[in-house]
């Protein structure tokens, strides 16, 4: 098992990064460990050598994009596409930037991030593309907030 993406640990408050995989103390659940593979911050053995697999694959995921989808994706990373227009162009500027950022695109909606059991206020998870919009993060946040009160 490998930690792919910031989280904490809701036991002891215990934040842990990419690569802190052995240092993980008291070991987690079986239920942590499924809710944090959910929210992808973690990846199983044979998941995690595929690391350059998975950075080749960002271009797949977003030559599977609409040019809408692209658009709203650059949106809310704060991508400029310039005067970008064609899908082709679209995908390579974000592709560029996202690399430059260092950021991912497998990681979750907000709507994931909440459902694994994490705070819409710390959405997205570092390390990861937004691909939820603005809106959606401001509703799961007052969502949040209104709980706590």
């Amino acid at each position: 098992m490998r930690i792919v993406a910031e989280f904490v640990d809701s036991r002891n408050g215990q934040r842990y990064l990419p690569g802190d995989g052995n240092k993980i103390n008291p070991p987690l659940t079986d239920d942590q460990i499924e809710r944090l593979r959910g929210a992808g911050c973690l990846k199983d053995g044979d998941e995690a050598g595929r690391t350059a697999e998975v950075v080749d694959s960002a271009k797949s995921l977003l030559d599977a994009m609409t040019v809408a989808d692209l658009k709203s994706l650059a949106t809310y990373n704060n991508i400029d596409l310039g005067d970008a227009t064609k899908k082709s162009d679209l995908i390579a500027k974000i592709d560029a930037e996202l690399v430059a950022k260092e950021l991912s695109l497998g990681g979750p909606t907000v709507g994931e991030w909440v459902a694994a059991g994490y705070k819409a206020s710390a959405y997205p998870p570092r390390g990861y593309a937004q691909r939820s919009s603005q809106e959606e993060i401001e509703a799961a946040v007052a969502a949040e907030n209104a709980q706590s009160n």
